[in-house]
């Protein structure tokens, strides 16, 4: 019993020490303002860190291990000033200090220089969740770490996920496990940008697994433009859009990764609409979509959903604390379609009626007159 107390008293100890240090840190930090703090994707001396909105969380740690043994520059903690001129010190003082977790001699490296990164370009909470929130990392890259072969990782990561079925979120499985006998000779639309690899992965692997059952009839993957500048990408026309049809694992396994070698997306918003537009024109045989949706990115060019002819059914995908972006929720309504999260399957949409009242997760919609959801407060 003594030593259960001693090590339970040391362990008390050793969070208040770190607590301690991570209370310096902070004070010490440089402070800098942005309207958006810009991810660079690609670079090889650069790694970030999610963590999800108004939290020090990091659901995806497994960049730390690259981390423990690279010579580290600089520390960003990344937040956003909403709701505006909030206090947010606690918050990004328990950011470092599980940083200091993750990475414990971080505490020793006197000569890594941290900043602190408020984020102002935003309005409201559906601004604020679309921007990056958390940790980038910049080291001293080496010359055998290039972009081939973070690429290379990127496929091989990819492969185990269809082939194994790796996954963390089985989100995508469960919907299809649920949905099979519902939908048939399908287009599946994924999006194909760096946070949504698994989730498009998964649905691949699902299909391996039901080949004969005839739910999904072709694959269209996106990812956003090609690694365009922001600048260059136009509604309608940003690209990035590959085919593949479904009876040859392998040959998805080229297209993904000829998808994922030209680009992996860039700025927040992303190209869905297009790429369902582009599907639907090019397989005549389909007779409703399935998009794999990042929940936490806006649809550059929603307003094409018009164009659409066919029903979309919007997997979301990343969706945290039941906030479903409204967004896929008038795509799902407007196209007929029908709305999925892990726990549950919205296909009521098309029989709602003006004033209606529709509950997701934590979130509640309202069908206004003109036939489009809006959030209530």
């Amino acid at each position: 019993m003594k030593y259960f107390l001693f090590f339970i008293l040391l362990s008390i100890n050793s969070l208040c020490c770190l607590a301690q240090v991570a209370d310096s840190i902070f004070s010490a930090m440089k402070r800098e303002e942005v309207g958006v703090y810009a991810v660079e994707k690609g670079h090889i001396d650069k790694a970030y860190l999610k963590m999800s909105f108004a939290s020090e969380e990091v659901p995806d740690q497994s960049v730390i291990s690259s981390l423990q043994s690279r010579k580290i520059l600089q520390i960003d903690i990344i937040y956003t000033d909403y709701p505006k001129n909030r206090n947010f010190d606690k918050l990004n003082t328990n950011r470092v200090q599980k940083m200091l977790e993750l990475i414990p001699d971080l505490r020793n490296r006197k000569e890594v220089v941290w900043r602190l990164v408020k984020q102002t370009a935003t309005k409201d909470y559906w601004q604020a969740i679309k921007l990056f929130h958390g940790v980038a990392v910049t080291f001293v890259g080496d010359e055998i770490t290039t972009t081939k072969t973070i690429i290379d990782k990127e496929v091989e990561k990819v492969k185990s996920y269809v082939f194994n079925g790796t996954f963390k979120d089985s989100v995508v499985y469960k919907i299809m496990e649920r949905n099979k006998k519902n939908w048939k000779n399908a287009l599946v639309v994924g999006d194909w940008t760096g946070s949504v690899y698994p989730y498009s992965s998964q649905i691949v692997n699902w299909h391996k697994l039901h080949l004969k059952d005839g739910v999904i009839k072709h694959f269209v993957f996106f990812n956003d433009g090609d690694n365009k500048s922001d600048k260059e990408k136009k509604i309608g026309e940003t690209g990035g859009i590959y085919f593949t049809k479904t009876n040859d694992i392998s040959h998805i396994i080229e297209v993904m990764t000829q998808a994922l070698q030209n680009g992996s997306g860039g700025d927040v918003p992303e190209n869905d609409i297009e790429a369902i537009l582009a599907g639907i024109e090019k397989y005549k045989d389909i007779s409703e979509v399935i998009l794999i949706a990042d929940n936490n990115s806006a649809v550059r060019d929603i307003k094409l959903t018009p164009q659409i002819t066919k029903p979309v059914h919007v997997i979301l995908c990343g969706v945290e604390n039941g906030r479903v972006n409204p967004q896929y929720v008038n795509l799902a309504k407007y196209t007929n379609g029908s709305i999925h999260t892990i726990e549950e399957d919205i296909n009521h949409l098309s029989k709602m009626q003006a004033n209606d009242i529709l509950k997701i997760g934590a979130r509640i919609f309202r069908l206004k007159p003109n036939g489009f959801f809006m959030m209530v407060k």
